[in-house]
């Protein structure tokens, strides 16, 4: 059984041997094919759609409707749009979150945030290569608890990101018109 985090582009000089114990949780973000945003207090109510629906795809919305509810505070029928088409490309693809990796503190030191590692752990059937989302170093347990994952941002904040890109790209088009 292998219980490997390594860091990226290095060799085994470089591997990190995880913690005995330790409960890996791998997280995925669903794949969706249809994505509405709503307007919040719009009035008329603003909804705009993105739907992936190319023939013989496995993620086709007639064959498999996966379907997500965004709502944002503001914008109008443009910026909802592009709120969808985002976030329905987003959501193509399962992105893994993995978090319960702990190393011994004087290793994770040695990592930073944003840094790409390498994880390896056959239990999880885990072998690919991460950004590192989250670490906590715990002087008293003389542990740090790594969480890598493939989203660009937190799961939790996703949609609060898609707003602020369409808010900014609606900006920049207003900008560009004067």
């Amino acid at each position: 059984m292998s219980l490997l985090l390594l860091f990226a582009g290095g060799g085994q000089g470089n591997a990190i041997r995880l913690l005995s114990g330790c409960q890996i949780k791998v997280s995925a973000l669903d794949a969706a094919n249809k994505v509405f945003c709503v307007v919040q207090g719009s009035s008329p109510l603003v909804v705009e759609d993105a739907t992936f629906d190319t023939a013989g795809q496995p993620l086709r919305y007639s064959i498999t409707p996966r379907e997500v509810v965004i709502i944002i505070p503001e914008g109008d029928a443009t910026t909802a749009q592009q709120v969808a088409d985002a976030q329905l490309a987003f959501r193509q693809a399962k992105r893994h979150y993995i978090s319960g990796l702990r190393v011994p503190i004087e290793s994770g030191m040695l990592i930073t945030r944003a840094n790409l590692l390498q994880v390896q752990h056959e239990l999880a059937g885990i072998n690919a290569s991460y950004p590192v989302r989250r670490i906590v170093h715990d002087f008293k347990t003389q542990e740090t608890s790594i969480e890598v994952g493939d989203y660009s941002i937190s799961p939790q904040d996703q949609d609060g990101l898609f707003f602020a890109l369409a808010k900014a790209v609606s900006q920049m088009k207003k900008e560009a018109a004067i």
